[in-house]
């Protein structure tokens, strides 16, 4: 009876070997076609269907574009899913700073009384895009403000010279000193606790339903520390989805 069982697992493995990975290794080997078939589904209207591919290559492959981000948004508003639609047009956000994404992520947390959603995305998203190239913007003009800084003070003018001078470096400051690094992610659950500490028997300080929006200061183990209302909690890192 024991070899009997054991060669229907051999055989059930070899059939899972020789039918299953071709499959698998025609949806890695194409992805682009794949991504293909999940716009077909999408048109028509296989909703479910076509995000399950998409999902993959987003996780999988990394492969995605603007449009496919949209649509995956758009699926998952549909299904009352508002976090995972939030999560989706922020990355369609940051790769496009189209902002008719903030106006629809506005009417998601105003219809849905979300919280942590500040005014500052276009503005960090902007400079963490264009960085570089506004640094050298503003290091050439700063060297061409200090060459006519030089010549003002040389002829006595030294307030004009002061002033054109910091025309130039305080925009120069701002963009070394804002705070890129700033992480924030999306509560994904209902009823997700905000710990006082990174432990299942801490004390709950607060409860938070899905769709808010936190700052995550560290990840420590299955935890992460948070930033919600200017005090600092713990939730398990499951809860939540990094906006990368």
């Amino acid at each position: 009876m024991i070899k009997k069982t054991r060669g229907a697992i051999k055989i059930y493995q070899l059939f899972l070997f020789f039918f299953l990975t071709p499959a698998i290794c025609a949806f890695a080997a194409n992805p682009e076609g794949n991504l293909k078939t999940a716009d077909s589904l999408f048109q028509a209207k296989k909703y479910t269907e076509s995000f399950e591919v998409y999902e993959k290559l987003y996780n999988d492959k990394q492969l995605y574009s603007p449009a496919m981000l949209l649509k995956m948004a758009f699926i998952k508003e549909g299904l009352g899913d508002y976090s995972n639609a939030l999560y989706y047009l922020h990355i369609y956000f940051k790769k496009t700073l189209d902002t008719t994404a903030l106006i629809k992520i506005s009417k998601i947390v105003e219809n849905k009384q979300l919280r942590g959603y500040n005014g500052d995305a276009y503005l960090r998203e902007f400079v963490s895009k264009y960085l570089y190239t506004f640094m050298v913007g503003v290091l050439l003009l700063l060297s061409v403000a200090l060459i006519f800084s030089a010549r003002y003070a040389s002829k006595g003018k030294s307030p004009v010279a002061l002033i054109l001078t910091l025309i130039f470096i305080l925009p120069l400051a701002f963009a070394m000193n804002y705070d890129l690094q700033k992480k924030s992610a999306i509560i994904m659950e209902d009823t997700t606790y905000l710990m006082d500490g990174p432990s299942g028997s801490a004390n709950v300080a607060e409860t938070l339903t899905k769709g808010h929006k936190v700052i995550v200061q560290k990840s420590e183990g299955v935890w992460s520390r948070i930033s919600w209302d200017d005090k600092t909690y713990y939730v398990r890192k499951n809860k939540l989805k990094e906006l990368i």
